[in-house]
This record gives structure tokens, sequence and C-alpha cells, in this order.
């Protein structure tokens, strides 16, 4: 008897979506789409067994979609047409490097991947899971990005989004090579237990900027989000938790590291918050809020009550504050990422022993029933 698939529509970013629909189809059946559909495993006439065989015969707006009866997927692809490369589901259809460069890489524009494990790159400083090479205009959107030596890479290109993914185990979760990157955008994401960096921004010339970092999970890595030669980029919304050195740190290098707009962010359980060289602003100058930070030690006695009455500093040697600290979580953050907490627990086991593990979820649910009241 065939297997039977059922497909839901994922939302992706504005505008956009997997062109799926909720009927469940055999696999030797069509899917209506704007272009054709190729298939990759199952039982088809005609089926690829490769997922890059498949690709090299698409066309500009094709769909190619991976079954996983077949997978693993060893194999090193290259996305060379504007097409979707859609796996049957996120956490069965694995595509695997066998631990040599990498994984997969986006070489034009409008491109979307859904729905796969990528793994096993090779260990090269910038072997990656999955590389934006020349891609513009792609998005990534529920995958799971694991045990590569960097999960997803930005290699000087702009208006790239991901959303929905867990990018976990790593040695650098998601980084911002040293080519100007803008205009990317990192939504709704699960960045937890990179033995390194959650995301980095690496040094160039001119700066990496209008990247926007908003709604994610940045757990239990050395360093959360760790930014050198950047400007005006986004980071709003974010829980940043449990990271062993800093949460977030910003350096300067020959051209500086600054005006980032960093607020409506929950800090809590870092070793160290924040370290700023750079100048930067740690609210939103229109709301008047800031950040929460759990070691926040200052009072609410004067109005405007649910900002501390005085600012909280931000070591790393300049001036900066933020000046509208926040007394309680940031709710529209953290009411959306809380019910996540078992799973950065649960994904992050390899990275700290049970008590630990037990001390971790008993901070957050302390700040959760403060947020609530």
């Amino acid at each position: 008897m065939k297997k039977l698939l059922a497909f839901a529509i994922v939302p992706l970013f504005v505008g956009m979506s997997v062109p799926f629909t909720d009927t469940a189809v055999e696999k030797s059946t069509s899917l209506s789409l704007d272009g054709n559909t190729l298939y990759v495993g199952g039982s088809g006439e005609g089926n690829y067994t490769k997922i890059q065989d498949a690709i090299d015969n698409a066309s500009d707006g094709d769909t190619v979609f991976v079954y996983d009866d077949s997978s693993p997927y060893y194999e090193h692809v290259t996305v060379t047409k504007s097409i979707n490369l859609v796996g049957e589901d996120k956490n069965t259809t694995v595509i695997d490097g066998n631990k040599s460069g990498d994984v997969i890489g986006i070489t034009a524009d409008n491109v979307r991947i859904s729905r796969f494990t990528v793994q096993n790159s090779g260990i090269s400083q910038y072997d990656t899971g999955i590389k934006f090479i020349n891609g513009n205009y792609c998005t990534i959107s529920s995958c799971i990005i694991t045990n590569n030596e960097v999960g997803l890479c930005f290699e000087g290109v702009k208006n790239n989004t991901i959303i929905n993914c867990t990018v976990v185990n790593n040695n650098n979760g998601i980084l911002f090579k040293d080519e100007i990157n803008e205009l990317n955008k990192i939504l709704n994401c699960t960045i937890t237990g990179n033995s390194n960096i959650g995301i980095l921004f690496e040094r160039t010339d001119p700066s990496h900027r209008l990247n926007v970092i908003h709604g994610n999970i940045i757990s239990n890595n050395q360093v959360g989000i760790s930014m050198i030669t950047s400007e005006s980029n986004e980071i709003t919304n974010n829980l940043v938790c449990n990271n062993s050195v800093y949460g977030i740190a910003i350096w300067t290098c020959m051209v500086g590291c600054d005006n980032q707009m960093i607020y409506y962010n929950n800090f809590i359980n870092n070793s160290q918050h924040a370290s700023d060289k750079g100048q930067n602003t740690w609210y939103n100058a229109e709301t008047k809020k800031g950040n929460y930070w759990d070691d926040y030690k200052g009072k609410d006695i004067l109005p405007p009550y649910g900002i501390g009455d005085t600012p909280y500093k931000i070591s790393g040697g300049g001036y900066n504050r933020d000046w509208y600290p926040l007394m309680q979580p940031y709710p529209k953050t953290y009411n959306n990422q809380a019910s996540q907490i078992q799973s950065i627990t649960q994904q992050s086991s390899s990275q700290q022993s049970s008590n630990n593990q037990n001390l971790f979820v008993s901070l957050l649910l302390k700040q959760m029933a403060k947020a609530s009241k």
C-alpha cells in the first residue's frame, strides 16, 4: 500500500508560502504547482535517486520534492536555479555531507528550501550546512541544521530569510562571512547548543548592515551573538539565555561597529549579558522601552511604571546604556517563546548536566511567573 502524505501550508515571510495544500497525495501523483514537480526517492515511476540529478533537470519555478524513504541522502547539493526544494519531513528527510565540504550551496536567486535536516559538513573553518554563495531573495524555512562546522553562512548576499529553523550542535550556528551582507533576516529560529557562537558577524569593510535578528531563542552557546564591524542592524524580541560567556558581544576593528538597534530582548542567565565597544542603541526611541535584564538592580518607583528608574550599564568601556530597562520580561517576546523552554533543554542536553538543566528551567519558569502577573 502506497504511503499517503499530508501537506500543510508552511508560513514564510510576509506574502510567501510553500505551495502545498492539506490534500493527501500519493507518492506517484503530481502536485498542483506553478511549475513542474520532480520527485526524489519514493516509488513513483521516473523518480530520481539523487537530489542533485533532479535539480540539474529542473527549470526555474519548478519544485524538487524529496521523500524520506531513501534518507539519509549522502550528497553535496548545489542549487543553481530558482526552485523550491522541499523535504517530506524535516525530522526524517536528511541531507548528509558525510563530513566533507558544504552540504548545500545556493548560487541562484529566489530559492526556497524547507523541511530538511542538513548535517555533517566538513570540519574546515567555513564548511557549512547551508551556504548562500551568490543567492539573494532566498528563504530557508522549517529546517534542522546540525553537526556542521558552520550551520548557515551568508557570503556577500542580501535579502535572504531564515525562518522557523533549529540551528543546533554546530561549531558556529549562523555566520555573516567576511564580505558585506545586508538586508538578511533571521526570524523565529532556535539557535542553541552551538559550541562556539550562535550568530557571528565577521570582520568586513564595508560593514554588514541592515540585517534583522528577530524573535529567536539564542541559548546554550558560548556567545549568543558576536558582532565585528557591523552597522545599523536590528536585534529585537529575542530570548538570549544561558550562554556561557556573553549573551551579546559587540567589538570594533578598523571600521567600528555602531548604530545597532537592540531592544525588546530578554537577557536571562547568561554569564555576562552584554559587552559593547561600539556606539549602539539599546532601547526603542519611540516607545521608550529597552530590554529585560535579569540582573538589573534598579528600582521602579517613578513613572512610567514598568521601566527602571536608572539605566542598565552595558560593559565594554564605552558609554552604552539601556536607558529604559524593563522590569519584567518583554511579554510579546517571552510569552510566545516560553512554550519552547522544554525543547531548548532537550536539545542542549549534551552541553550541560541535568542539574544545570533543572536550574535553567527553574530560572525561566520564575521569569514566566513574573511576566504573567
